[in-house]
């Protein structure tokens, strides 16, 4: 029978059970937001898995894991490489048929990708399913089998888990910055392959990018770097990975920015303050931890700017200046900027207030509109 629904009506566990229970056949499809997993099932265990998030297709998996190169991938396709492959399995077969990677190799990838992919979506508390009870395609399908009962036992002993990961780590195309790479190699070898988890975190790979690097074992990789991150050796960084920090809680944020403070990155706290406070304007934590943050890199400024006599020159002429984009601050500051009166004058006497001053003269100065020799 077909079945189809809403998860916060009929949670994905319930159903899994479902399916495990009356032994279905059929294709199951969890989705939630923009990303769509596809299960085959038979008689109650799943064979099959896809996904539309690229990171989690084979080709990019064995690729990323090292396990094939691109020229084998390319020869097993007859043509250009791609990354995205229709019929995943089929493909797994045709590199198990030129040679490219052993059929138990190949058999391991699979499992764990099926494996991974359900227990996550077993988590998931929002979005639809979607069972239709079609047989599942088998030419030229590499068998795998990975028994429903088994993986609900799995997604249970890992929820609380999962709940800590997805508080540090809000999805899998956020980025990071090392802090401390060595650190980060000796925590993680045991469980994952450290050196190769943090070249790619190095390189400006997202949590996606290491799952695929780490052959798909997409809990243990996001286990290793939620700890990773609780230590201080790794931190969410809002210019890497896809983006996904927008959607990050203001308390992960705020613990961003008071990282970067302790590494003395002041600079880098205060922008990504700045970051927060836009997002969570109302909320108290990253407001204070904006203030702080303000405070640090205006003091830091000081101590640079103000620790011998700099006049401020402007380098650019009324024209330019009128093209350019300034805050009503900069402007204002701009228009003072006379050739005579020293930065020490102009911060004191500024209607600003010293650390709005400061912060805008050195905006100014790093943009080349004002020179402070």
């Amino acid at each position: 029978m077909a079945l189809r629904g809403s998860i916060t009506t009929m949670p994905v566990e319930d159903v899994v059970a479902w399916a495990a229970r009356h032994g279905a056949t059929g294709r199951l499809v969890i989705e939630r937001d923009d990303v769509a997993r596809t299960f085959w099932l038979d008689r109650g265990v799943a064979v099959w898995a896809t996904s539309n998030v690229p990171e989690e297709q084979l080709g990019q998996i064995l690729l990323r894991s090292g396990l094939i190169d691109e020229q084998a991938l390319a020869g097993a396709l007859g043509g250009p490489l791609t990354t995205t492959v229709a019929g995943a399995t089929a493909f797994g077969q045709l590199l198990v048929a030129v040679g490219a990677i052993a059929e138990t190799d190949l058999a391991t990838i699979l499992t764990t990708k099926v494996r991974e992919a359900l227990c996550e979506v077993v988590a998931w508390t929002e979005g639809t399913f979607d069972f239709e009870p079609v047989p599942p395609p088998a030419a030229g399908r590499v068998a795998v089998g990975v028994e429903l009962t088994a993986c609900l036992e799995l997604a249970r002993a890992r929820a609380a888990r999962w709940a800590e990961i997805r508080a540090r780590i809000p999805g899998d195309g956020v980025g990071f910055v090392v802090r401390d790479p060595a650190a980060a190699v000796i925590s993680a070898t045991g469980r994952v392959d450290g050196r190769r988890l943090i070249e790619v975190l190095v390189a400006g790979g997202s949590a996606g990018d290491a799952i695929a690097a780490l052959a798909g074992e997409r809990f243990a990789t996001l286990d290793v770097l939620a700890d990773l991150l609780a230590a201080g050796a790794i931190e969410l960084d809002p210019a890497g990975g896809k983006g996904d920090l927008a959607h990050a809680r203001p308390r992960q944020l705020v613990e961003a920015v008071e990282r970067r403070l302790e590494d003395g990155d002041r600079a880098g706290a205060l922008a990504l303050a700045a970051q927060a406070l836009a997002r969570h304007p109302a909320d108290a934590e990253v407001r204070a931890a904006y203030k702080d943050a303000e405070r640090a890199r205006a003091a830091e400024l000081a101590r640079a700017l103000l620790s011998r006599h700099r006049v401020p020159a402007l380098r650019r002429s009324p024209a330019e200046l009128d093209a350019l984009e300034l805050t009503d601050v900069e402007r204002r500051l701009v228009s003072r900027v006379d050739g005579r009166w020293d930065l020490l004058t102009l911060v004191r006497t500024s209607p600003f207030g010293d650390v709005a001053t400061l912060l805008a003269f050195a905006a100014l100065a790093e943009r080349g509109i004002v020179a402070l020799s």
